[in-house]
């Protein structure tokens, strides 16, 4: 029985330190099992402040979840991940004769890699890619080691003209009509596993409404943009927003409700 093995793993999963969830396999492979409704929060400030949008995130995140019929919520956005910032003087750059683009380009090589050429041997197609050897990258600070040619055909290391320092940030950055976007879903689980979402028989078009007092408290100019995802194939109807559309941008297959739009 599905459903009993899905109870036996979330009790394994209960104290992993994470949350976990586990869903069913749909009825017809294709179809999907689930539907629900996407949100963007937009940060329209045009500024660059990833910690202060993910405060505005977390807070409309809570006011979310504040309200009963709103469950199975969920965000991927967080400016928390640890990073490293490597930082150039430009002026010391320049007594180096080394060019920015240049430094930038060849760490580039050295740290990821770069394709030459592809010649055939053996009946095989075989590919030429130039990068550091592991050795030489292993650790952060290995990257401050690298050595740069400068206007004088000379190897300058980075160090020479770069810092590194520990922050935080970001995993990823999504935007949505060009503006920084932070997206928020919700599940909507098919009837046989609405076992573990008390308010699943709400609809995409009430959910989207039922969101509307929280963005409405939000003190950020940032604003959330609605789009409910196909109950029929399970996408994200990401191309047109919930209140223009009530088909499914990929299947084509009418949304269960209609949404009525307040514009």
């Amino acid at each position: 029985n599905v459903v009993q093995i899905i109870e036996e793993l979330e009790e394994k999963a209960r104290d992993i330190g994470a949350v976990v969830e586990f869903f069913q396999p749909p009825a017809v492979p294709g179809y999907g099992a689930a539907g629900g409704f996407s949100l963007r929060l937009l940060d329209k400030t045009n500024e660059t402040d990833y910690a202060e949008f993910d405060k505005v995130n977390q807070d409309f995140m809570k006011a979310l979840r504040a309200r009963k019929e709103l469950t199975g919520l969920f965000t991927f956005f967080a400016a928390n991940y640890p990073q490293y910032e490597l930082v150039m003087d430009p002026a010391l750059a320049m007594q180096k004769g080394v060019s920015i683009k240049t430094a930038m380009d060849n760490l580039d090589i050295l740290i990821g890699s770069t394709y030459e050429q592809g010649f055939i041997r053996f009946g095989n197609f075989f590919k030429v890619y130039t990068q550091a050897a592991p050795e030489f990258r292993q650790l952060p600070a290995d990257v401050l080691k690298l050595y740069v040619k400068n206007n004088r055909d000379e190897m300058v290391p980075y160090s020479a003209f770069m810092t590194m320092k520990q922050t935080q940030g970001p995993n990823e950055i999504t935007r949505y009509n060009l503006y920084n976007s932070s997206a928020v879903m919700r599940f909507r689980p098919s009837r046989r596993s609405r076992r573990t979402f008390p308010a699943a028989t709400i609809s995409p078009g009430r959910g989207c409404h039922s969101t509307r007092p929280a963005a409405a408290t939000n003190p950020s100019p940032s604003s959330p943009s609605c789009s409910p995802s196909c109950t029929w194939c399970s996408r994200l109807n990401m191309r047109v927003s919930c209140c223009r559309s009530p088909s499914c941008c990929r299947c084509r297959r009418a949304f269960s409700d209609h949404i009525s739009c307040s514009r």
